[in-house]
C-alpha cells in the first residue's frame, strides 16, 4: 500500500498487451506479506492489474518481460473506504 507494507490477498492479473483473452491471462493471489509469482507464457509486453477490496484500483502497469527472467515489482495500492448505505436509509 501507500505506506510500503504489503497487501496480502491482492488479485493480481497479467496478460499480454496485444491479446486480453482468457486464455492468454495469468491471475496469482499475493501472499501474507503481499508478495506473488506468476508465470507468463513468455517473453514480451505484459498489462498489470491490481484489485483489492477497500483499495482503489490503480492504473494498469505495462512490463517488458523477456525468457527466462525473473521480474521484481513493486505496485502500490492506495486504501479507499466506501460508507454503504444503511438499509433502514432506503
Amino acid at each position: 500500500n501507500e505506506t510500503g507494507v504489503g497487501v496480502p490477498h491482492v488479485r493480481v492479473i497479467a496478460f499480454p498487451v496485444t491479446d486480453s483473452s482468457e486464455s492468454a491471462t495469468r491471475v496469482a493471489i499475493s501472499n501474507e506479506a503481499g508478495s506473488f509469482r506468476l508465470r507468463l507464457g513468455g517473453p514480451g509486453k505484459y498489462v498489470v492489474r491490481v484489485r483489492r477490496i477497500g483499495f482503489s484500483p490503480e492504473a494498469d502497469q505495462i512490463l517488458d518481460a523477456t525468457a527466462a527472467e525473473e521480474l521484481k515489482v513493486t505496485l502500490t495500492l492506495r486504501a479507499f473506504a466506501i460508507e454503504l448505505a444503511d438499509a433502514a436509509d432506503q
